[in-house]
Formats: structure tokens, C-alpha cells, sequence
């Protein structure tokens, strides 16, 4: 039987490209998500994969460390509907389309060329497969979160519909008709009702944290902070009432800060929640001053506080508490520190456990 040597196989491939990309072609046609499919798409990447694999037998590599340049591959053939196994069955129809045409040319595919193939082939097809499985599971994630996007916000509807019909009951009777078991069947209503709203509002934001992961874009105006911070407060006041913590808005009447109203109304509903998170029978003071061109606002709390060896790394994401029962997505803080930073500004915090938080964070002033 004759050796095949690597120039030879490389010549091969080489000469005989556009009759081996056909032959696959006609079978891969054959499979059930490619029906639809035209030529070029069929073919895709398969011209790029022989010149990797001719460049391979030129440089006789067959270890492992062999790879591949950036191939789409898998999201494309996701994207047209293939079976993850189809994936895998199109390299398998390369590799005999491949045999047989160097059988035909009494050019068998044996030893040491053969393992560079293999080696190839083996990459294409690990690339291919994890293209496909992580894109599918961005997909899949991405519609979840749509899905329940439009549950939560489909709820606030009749959530509004019964506060309406409970001001309506108990405007419309009389006093002398409204009894005691009346009125507190009513103040239960109302509290379920501002608990049932606080959650509510508790996953948009957790939505929003996930939506400003990527960079957002900041639109600037001035508005009075303390009138900001009075309109968090009264969103978390329900949760804040089930822990039996007060907060207390010490933010200066008189300040006016130049920014994006949105993004920091997000800060300091990450920072309360946190804070009402950790802080059950205790207080948290937001204050502010406006001094030294920039405008400081700190979130203090009596809470539990922070381990020291946490600090540092307290604003990464996906950093959560290491109680299960505290534990959240970790996006809360690194959210707050991507929005300050956006803003040109900077934030820290100061912790000890058993006494408390207190997160600072400062924004610049417009210059002119």
C-alpha cells in the first residue's frame, strides 16, 4: 500500500477543492435542516476549513494545540434550524467525502497524516458545537426574560384595578357604615396591595440592573435630588415597613444636580435596597451636600456591615453575600459603580461588621 505523505495529501486537497466541497454539498443537502437552505449557505465555511486544514499538512502539526481561526459556523446553523446532532454529522460527511477521494486517488488517509485530519476535524467540530450551545442558551435566557418582562408588567394592571376599586368602596359609604372589621379589612387590603406593588417594582429593577450590564447612555438635566431620593423612598417604603426599617431623607432641600434623573434614581434604589436588606429594626440616613464643584450623596445604614476581606471586591459583578439567604443576581453594586463612574464621579464605602454601611459616591459639577 502506498504511504501517503503530507504534500501529497496537500496537493490533493488543494487541486481537488471544488469537487470535494460539491460531493459534501449534495449529501449535507440531504439533511433535514438544510431543505431550506441555498447553496452558498449550505456551503458556508467549509472553503475556509480546507484551506486550515491544507495549512495544518504544510506545517505537519497533529497535536492538539492546533487552532482553528473564528468560525460562526454553529450560530448559523442554529440560526437555519439544525439539530445540534446535524452539526456533528456535517464534519462526519466532510471526513468521508475526504476518504474517499484519496482512495480514489490511492492516496489512503493512514498514520501521521491521518491524525492531522483528525486533529482538524475534531477542532471544527468542538468549535462548531460550542458556537451553537452558548448561542442557543443566550436565545433561550433572552426570551425567558422577555416572557417574564410582560408577566410582571401585565400584572401591575389589575394590581392598579384593585386599588382603584378599594379608594372607590371606601369613598363611596358613609362613615357611620364603616365598621371596624371594615376598616381593618381595608388597611390589610392597602398593605398587600403597596407589598404586592414594592415586588413588583423589586424585579423591574432587578430587569434593569440586567439591561444597564451593557453601557448606557446618559442624558443630563438638572433636577432637585431631594425631591429624586423622596420618590425612591416612598417606592421601597412597603419593604422597608415589612423589616421594620426606617429611612430617613436628610438630602438638602436647596440641591440641584446636573444628570441622568433615571440612572441615579437607580443608584439609590440599589443602594436602599441593599441597605433594607441587611438593616431589619435599624435606620438608613441618605444625605447630601454640594461643595467643591461636585455634589456627595451617602447611603449610611446600622446594619450588619461588610467583612473587611470583602470590601475590596464589594462593586464587582456577581459578587453576593455568602448568607443564602441575602444572596442576589450581584449586580446591584456594580450597576451603582458603572452609573457614578459613567457620570465622571466616584463612590466608596466604609464598613464594620455589627455597625453599619455607609456608601459615598461623588458627581462632578458642570464646569461652565
Amino acid at each position: 500500500m502506498q504511504i501517503t505523505t503530507l504534500s501529497d495529501l496537500t496537493e490533493l486537497i488543494d487541486e481537488h477543492r471544488d469537487e470535494l466541497i460539491l460531493a459534501w454539498q449534495c449529501e449535507v443537502a440531504l439533511l433535514p435542516g438544510a431543505e431550506s437552505l441555498d447553496g452558498p449557505t449550505i456551503i458556508d465555511h467549509i472553503p475556509q476549513l480546507l484551506t486550515e486544514l491544507s495549512a495544518a499538512l504544510k506545517s505537519d502539526r497533529s497535536d492538539d494545540s492546533l487552532i482553528l481561526s473564528p468560525s460562526e459556523h454553529g450560530v448559523q446553523r442554529w440560526r437555519a434550524g439544525f439539530d445540534i446532532t446535524e452539526v456533528v454529522a456535517e464534519y462526519g460527511i466532510l471526513r468521508n467525502c475526504l476518504d474517499r477521494l484519496a482512495e480514489k486517488h490511492n492516496l489512503p488517509l493512514t498514520n501521521h497524516a491521518g491524525r492531522i485530519v483528525n486533529t482538524v476535524f475534531d477542532n471544527a467540530v468542538a468549535q462548531a458545537i460550542k458556537a451553537y450551545a452558548t448561542h442557543m442558551t443566550v436565545e433561550l435566557q433572552k426570551r425567558r426574560e422577555e416572557h417574564w418582562s410582560f408577566v410582571v408588567h401585565d400584572l401591575r394592571t389589575p394590581l392598579q384595578a384593585v386599588s382603584l376599586a378599594t379608594t372607590t368602596l371606601e369613598r363611596s359609604l358613609p362613615d357611620d357604615v364603616k365598621t371596624p372589621l371594615f376598616r381593618t379589612s381595608v388597611e390589610a387590603l392597602r398593605r398587600n396591595i403597596g407589598r404586592l406593588d414594592a415586588l413588583i417594582k423589586r424585579v423591574l429593577q432587578d430587569e434593569t440592573n440586567l439591561q444597564l450590564a451593557d453601557t448606557p447612555r446618559i442624558e443630563r438635566r438638572d433636577f432637585d435630588l431631594w425631591a429624586l431620593v423622596e420618590s425612591v423612598i416612598q417606592d421601597l417604603n412597603p419593604i422597608a415597613n415589612d423589616s421594620r426599617t426606617s429611612i430617613i431623607n436628610n438630602i438638602p432641600s436647596d440641591i440641584t444636580i446636573f444628570a441622568d434623573a433615571r440612572l441615579l434614581g437607580q443608584v439609590f434604589q440599589n443602594l436602599l435596597s441593599n441597605a433594607i436588606k441587611f438593616t431589619p429594626n435599624g435606620e438608613i440616613v441618605v444625605g447630601g451636600s454640594a461643595t467643591d464643584g461636585a455634589v456627595q450623596c451617602w447611603v449610611e445604614d446600622t446594619g450588619a456591615g461588610i467583612d473587611s476581606d470583602r470590601l475590596d471586591k464589594i462593586f464587582e459583578k456577581l459578587e453576593t453575600d455568602q448568607q443564602p439567604e441575602k444572596r442576589g443576581v450581584g449586580l446591584g453594586l456594580a450597576i451603582v459603580k458603572q452609573i457614578v463612574e459613567l457620570h465622571g464621579g466616584t463612590i466608596v464605602v466604609e464598613s464594620r461588621v455589627g455597625d453599619g454601611s455607609k456608601f459615598t459616591f461623588k458627581i462632578p459639577l458642570p464646569t461652565t
